[in-house]
Parts: structure tokens; C-alpha cells; sequence
């Protein structure tokens, strides 16, 4: 067990740990001798579940979300009916109750999503950083298999989303970008009839958290802000994209009405995006053979440590589980049975190994995760440790927040994270 936990702490082979890990070596004893190899299963809801044929011509729709949590979805068995559009998606393949982000802002998880490595191997761990061109991503390998691979994010010009392999733009993108959503559909329409690989990026659950009428009140009484100190706190959240740490005095009551606005996004999301995007792509005849993929760059804090936001936001960062624990789903009727639950710990790195083995392609040697097919299988599979990096504002890090990297090692049921940088040294052990 020992061998076993320390070759995990490997990982990441430009992380020296030993360095790192030298001043609190006794506490990683302890976590080590609780690092167990677990055997899990999934099942769906007809038994065993039945092996998953492989995907030969079926197209690759991924969409990220920005600040998404899965606690406050259906599927993940939240009591308010924030996602009845997401969780009849999730009936309909493989759910993924326990997966981690490799980092708590958006960048490194996206591209750690992409990848399949964690953020110090693809690198691209603060502003301004590119991936090395020729670095293997879902979008180069699927378009080595004959995909098409558009470009259709609003995202493409800073260099932190560059180099995806996404190789050509789609030639409408400009005149439909300014209307939001609406390039995501067009470009459905446009490639109906080819074999593609659409990568999206859905930007409206970030803050500021402002959802429109009627889901502004749908979760929150309609007099939350009555008093006056408190409308002042709704304004700032309503009204800001970040909220530094610090400026604002957050009372636990206010609990009450950041998580309904929080869900009425989310409502106001599954309505306004997630029901048109799957009927349209019934409509088109596409549901039954696109692999659709709903997950997320990170998670929000909602007042668990008393704030709101995430590092690119607050400028702190943090690896705690509301902001690393992401949704994940997976649909494709034609390709995954219904019903599908993996309730062991997996990780966004694993993404693209599992696309590639749904679709029978070969997974790339630079990937750091493992393909989830087995899982969904029923076999047993070993749950391995998850590793999260986040550097300390962000997006928004000055140079000195750039320094410091708050470093996470999570092995159910422990969880070390470890706060390193100029004049830092902490570390924090769970159970």
C-alpha cells in the first residue's frame, strides 16, 4: 500500500515533492497509511451493466460549463428541481458522482480536460501561457481519425486557449459570437452532415450571479433584500464578474439567498440552453449518435469558507471540494445504456482516454488519466489518487500570487492540501 501511494505522488513528474513534502513528511505517513485501493462498480439500472460497443462514426459534442457544481443538481440528488433537462441527460447515460478538477480556476481545468494531464505537465498554469504546439488533444486526435474540428470559442484569442488542435474556424463564428449561445447551434446546423468534434464553452454561471425573471426568484423569496445591508451585498453579487476577497463582509445568512440565485442560474441554464441544444440536436438526427460530454472547468464557493468565488475571482486561491468536485455526464444512446452511475473518485484527465476508447482509437502516451469504459462496464476498477493545482489569484494573479501554488492530494476518505510559496508553508490533512 505504502509503494503504491508514494508512486502517486509521481504523477507529476516537474513537481519535486520530496522537496516539497520534506517539512511534513510524518502527515503524508499518516495519509499513506490510509490510501487504499478500492474495487467499485457501476451498474445501471436493468443489473450488470452491459459492455459498451465501440463508437465507430459517432460524433463528439463537449461542453464545459464555467463554476459548475454537481451538488446542486438532481442527478446528484440536490432536493431543488434546479435540472430536470440535465438529469433526464444523465438518465440517459453515465453519471460520474465523484469527479475532480485538476484545478479551481479555468484554464488548467479546461486544459486539463483536453489533454488528459495535469496542469504542471500541459503547463498552461497561469495568464498569458500557451500549450506547446503539437501537444495531443481531443481535437488533434479525433481530427487524425477524420473528424472535423471547428473553432467555434469565444475563447480562441488568448493564449492560454491556443494551440487546441481545433483545425479550422467555423467560417460563421464572428456574426453569431456576439449573440451568445447561438454560434453553438448554428454550428450544429452547419456540420450536421459531417463527422465532428464541437467543442463549447458555456460562460453564464460565473459571476456576476444574476439570473433573469422568473428564475431570479424561483429559489429565494421575493423579499430577500429588503433590508438595506443586505440589498448592498445582492448588488455585489449581482453586478460584479470578480468580488476580492475582503471587500465584501458576507454574513452566514446571506447563505440562503446566494445558493438560490446560484440555482436559479442553473434553472435558467438547463431551460434556456441545455433543452433547445438537446431538441435541436433531436431535431437534426443527431442524438443517437453524438457522444455528448457535460462537465465543467471548476466549481464555486458559496459560503462554505465564508466567501464567494473561485481564485480567478476572489484572487485566493483554494483546493477545497466545492471548488475542485465537478459534474460529469456522459450521453450517447447508441453507445452507452442508460442509467450508468460510477460512484468511485474519478478525474477530469480522464476524459479524453475515455473518449478515445468509446470511440475505439488509440489514447495518446502523454495522458495521465485512464479511460472510465471499464468503469461503466461494471468491472472493477482502482481508485486512484486525485492531484489539483491552482496558483493563487488565477486569472487574476499579480507576479507575486503567480509564485505561490496551492496543491491538493485527495485519497478518499483523506485529503491533503498543501499551500506553498513566498513567506507560505501550509498544509491541511482530512478525513
Amino acid at each position: 500500500r505504502w509503494v503504491s501511494c508514494w508512486e502517486s505522488l509521481t504523477i507529476v513528474n516537474s513537481i519535486k515533492w520530496l522537496e516539497i513534502l520534506r517539512p511534513t513528511l510524518p502527515v503524508w505517513l499518516v495519509l499513506a497509511c490510509f490510501c487504499c485501493v478500492s474495487s467499485v462498480s457501476a451498474q445501471d439500472d436493468r443489473g450488470a451493466a452491459p459492455d459498451i460497443p465501440s463508437g465507430k462514426g459517432i460524433n463528439v459534442l463537449l461542453v464545459t460549463v464555467d463554476t459548475f457544481r454537481p451538488d446542486h443538481l438532481g442527478a446528484y440528488g440536490y432536493g431543488r428541481d434546479t435540472s430536470p433537462v440535465l438529469d433526464s441527460l444523465a438518465a440517459d447515460g453515465a453519471l460520474f458522482e465523484q469527479t475532480m478538477s485538476s484545478s479551481s480556476w479555468t484554464t488548467p481545468g479546461l486544459l486539463s480536460v483536453l489533454t488528459g494531464q495535469y496542469a504542471p505537465s500541459h503547463g498552461v498554469d497561469v495568464r498569458g501561457k500557451t500549450l506547446r504546439p503539437g501537444t495531443p488533444t481531443i481535437a488533434t486526435e479525433l481530427g487524425r481519425a477524420g473528424y472535423v474540428t471547428p473553432d467555434i470559442l469565444y475563447l480562441s484569442s488568448i493564449p492560454n486557449l491556443q494551440n487546441l488542435g481545433l483545425t479550422s474556424t467555423y467560417a460563421d463564428r464572428d456574426q453569431y459570437l456576439p449573440n451568445g449561445d447561438e454560434v453553438l447551434f448554428k454550428a450544429l446546423e452547419a456540420y450536421q452532415d459531417s463527422l465532428f468534434f464541437i467543442y463549447y464553452h458555456y460562460r453564464n454561471l460565473h459571476l456576476p450571479i444574476a439570473p433573469a425573471p422568473p428564475y431570479d426568484e424561483m429559489f429565494v423569496s421575493p423579499d430577500y433584500d429588503r433590508d438595506g445591508f443586505v440589498k448592498d451585498r445582492v448588488r455585489v453579487v449581482r453586478e460584479n464578474v470578480t468580488i476580492p476577497l475582503g471587500s465584501i463582509n458576507f454574513s452566514p445568512q446571506d447563505t440562503g439567498w446566494v445558493r438560490g440565485l446560484y440555482d436559479g442560474q442553473i434553472r435558467q441554464m438547463d431551460e434556456t440552453f441545455f433543452r433547445p441544444l438537446l431538441k435541436q440536436l433531436k431535431d437534426l438526427g443527431l442524438y443517437e449518435r453524438t457522444l455528448i460530454i457535460v462537465t465543467a472547468d471548476h466549481g464555486e464557493e458559496l459560503l462554505e469558507h465564508g466567501f464567494i468565488g473561485h481564485p480567478s475571482t476572489s484572487f485566493r486561491g483554494s483546493a477545497y471540494d466545492e471548488l475542485i468536485h465537478i459534474p460529469l455526464l456522459m450521453s450517447c444512446p447508441s453507445l452507452i445504456p442508460g442509467g450508468v452511475r460510477v460512484g468511485h473518485q474519478t478525474q477530469n484527465i480522464d476524459i479524453l482516454p475515455t473518449v478515445m476508447d468509446l470511440l475505439d482509437l488509440p489514447i495518446p502516451s502523454s495522458v495521465q488519466g485512464q479511460s472510465l469504459v471499464p468503469a461503466m462496464n461494471g468491472e472493477p476498477v482502482e481508485e486512484r489518487p486525485a492531484f489539483t493545482e491552482t496558483a493563487q489569484g488565477g486569472y487574476q494573479s499579480t507576479e507575486a500570487m503567480m509564485k505561490v501554488r496551492v496543491r491538493a492530494h485527495r485519497a478518499p476518505p483523506w485529503k491533503l492540501i498543501h499551500s506553498l510559496g513566498p513567506g507560505l508553508d501550509r498544509t491541511e490533512l482530512y478525513n
